[in-house]
């Protein structure tokens, strides 16, 4: 479930792949093998992961943003910045 919580700040920050993150936890292997082979105890538990995961941090970046609005724009940016210079490569 830790797995899919990390990896899930994907689909919400820019410029992070939750594939990244899933292999930096070391997860990126049994996820997909457990997709191929419909392994429902570890899909489960990476979605329900993945789902808290997208509802605490979209909660957390609507609060930045209604706090320290550009701040929070920067770091946004600075995320699709950085995540760019490896599309050139």
């Amino acid at each position: 479930m830790v797995a899919g919580f990390v990896a899930s700040t994907a689909l919400v920050l820019p410029g992070i792949s939750g594939a990244l993150m899933l292999t930096i936890l070391g997860n990126y292997e049994l996820a997909t093998a457990s997709l191929v082979q419909f392994y429902w105890p570890v899909i489960l538990s990476i979605g329900v992961g993945v789902i808290a995961g997208v509802l605490f941090m979209s909660r957390l970046i609507q609060n930045l943003l209604n706090h320290y609005t550009q701040s929070t724009y920067a770091a946004m940016v600075g995320l699709v910045a950085g995540s760019s210079r490896f599309l050139i490569h």
